[in-house]
């Protein structure tokens, strides 16, 4: 299990595997001026290479988890609310990549706007809202500052690397909204966050995956 940008475990929390072992990688500090590539070979160091490798992914741990299956040999990309492009960029972060704002911007000024988080994250129920300031609040800002960059330099891979994704995406997206997104399993209503207001849907369609149930979805 991969989360989302400098987030904790805590988004998995309603995960339900049905009793399947699974493994959360956590984040690990990037050093001064690190290189993604050098990132992903520090943060690869922590897998076991010897069993078959399931990665879950959401957000930028979707893109993480796709990195990673360049180096490792694994059986099956999930990702939850995460991108397989650059092409699914929205328009806003298209904006923000081209002008470069994001190299400018306060991150903790940035963490500090908690209304506009809330919406941009669609963080309505008292239990988004709770874990979302869990994660302002012991958040690592050189991390975070990292992750962004990272993230919104991110270019995805050749279609020929899609064969093992398997996508589960919510129509009410706001940071990956679902006009941009390709063939997916669509949550209706399902925001960025869906993994815990819409849990249950999220669970069944990701067992069904597991269960091999489903073609790959990853083609665009």
């Amino acid at each position: 299990l991969i989360s989302g940008l400098a987030a904790n475990d805590k988004i998995f929390s309603k995960l339900d595997l049905q009793n399947r072992p699974f493994t959360f990688l956590p984040w690990i500090k990037p050093e001064k001026n690190e290189t993604f590539e050098n990132y992903l070979t520090r943060f690869s160091n922590k897998i076991t290479v010897n069993e078959d490798i399931i990665f879950i992914g959401t957000s930028f741990g979707g893109m993480v988890s796709q990195e990673l299956a360049k180096r490792l040999n694994v059986k099956k990309i999930i990702l939850i609310s995460s991108i397989i492009s650059e092409k699914e960029f929205s328009s806003v972060i298209r904006f923000i990549r081209m002008t470069g704002i994001y190299k400018i911007i306060s991150i903790p000024l940035l963490l500090k706007m908690r209304p506009l988080l809330y919406h941009y994250f669609s963080s309505e129920t008292p239990e988004e809202k709770k874990y979302l300031i869990e994660l302002i609040d012991g958040a690592d800002i050189n991390l975070i500052r990292w992750s962004i960059n990272a993230a919104i330099n991110w270019k995805g891979s050749p279609a020929s690397e899609y064969s093992k994704i398997y996508r589960i995406h919510g129509t009410n997206d706001l940071v990956f909204p679902a006009r941009y997104i390709g063939k997916a399993h669509l949550i209706k209503g399902g925001t960025h966050l869906m993994i815990i207001r819409n849990a249950t849907e999220v669970n069944k369609w990701l067992n069904e995956i597991l269960e091999d149930k489903y073609e790959p979805s990853g083609t665009l």
